[in-house]
Formats: structure tokens, sequence, C-alpha cells
């Protein structure tokens, strides 16, 4: 089955991620979260982690400056990573 857009876009953070840093779980969540368990494709633009430890800080904008809007990731897969704050879970 071939991958799913959202897949290769996650895929492709993963394999820009420094080789440096250590590799984190995202906690993917909202229509996101549903996309990857299902063969539904909605028109969404943003895919949404949940911000809680260890993605905040640093880390957050670093992955925001890698995947979030107006990134080359954006533009190429159009869609776009998003950090929301831990209550939104």
């Amino acid at each position: 089955m071939p991958l799913t857009p959202i897949e290769r876009f996650l895929l492709d953070i993963d394999a820009k991620w420094p080789v440096s840093d250590s590799k984190i779980p995202l906690r993917v969540i909202g229509s996101t979260a549903l996309m990857l368990q299902t063969a539904y494709l909605r028109g969404t633009k943003d895919s949404d982690v949940l911000g809680m430890d260890p993605i905040i800080g640093s880390l957050a904008a670093g992955l925001l400056a890698m995947a979030g809007k107006d990134t080359s990731l954006h533009r190429q897969h159009q869609v776009y990573l998003d950090v929301v704050g831990s209550g939104v879970g």
C-alpha cells in the first residue's frame, strides 16, 4: 500500500532531524491522527502535535522551523506541523 501524504510528510521530518539529536515520539492529534489510522484523506493543511514534555521550548521551535507553516517541507507536502498546548489533547 502506498504511503499517504501525511506519512510522507512525517517521514521527511524524521529524515531531516539532526542525527546528533535523539529521536522523539510525536503525539499526533486531531484529524491527522485519524487519517493515519484510516484510508480517509481530508483537505487539512496542518498536522497537530501535542506540545508536552519533551516537545516544548527549543525542541518545539526546532520542529516548527523545520516543518511549520511556510517552510520548505510545508511547500513540498502542502501540510505543515503545528505544536498545540497539552491542554488541547
